[in-house]
């Protein structure tokens, strides 16, 4: 395996893009899209965004926002906040994580 993208059993980060997305990543149970730097609207241009899941009360919670990284899977149910945060897309919405 090459990256955490094969381990997950998707294309590598630089395969997985569209219209708006540049790349996707997978790495320690977390999505983070990369969004284009060109013809996309200017409050998402180069910036990122995070997708995670987290076990709770015997259900998996979804989350969406700003990017973040996981330690490791095995151990670690929480999330923080990504380095760089300035490329964060500003979801409006509160952050379920601490800094």
């Amino acid at each position: 395996m090459t990256g955490f993208n094969d381990a997950a059993g998707v294309a590598t980060s630089t395969d997985i893009k569209g219209k708006y997305v540049q790349s996707v990543e997978v790495k320690n149970g977390v999505v983070t899209a990369t969004m284009a730097s060109s013809n996309v609207n200017n409050e998402i241009k180069g910036k990122k965004l995070s997708l995670w899941a987290k076990r709770q009360n015997g259900s998996v919670k979804w989350f969406c926002g700003q990017p973040v990284t996981r330690a490791n899977t095995a151990t670690d149910a929480d999330v923080t906040a990504a380095n760089g945060t300035d490329k964060k897309i500003d979801t409006k919405l509160e952050k379920p994580f601490s800094r």
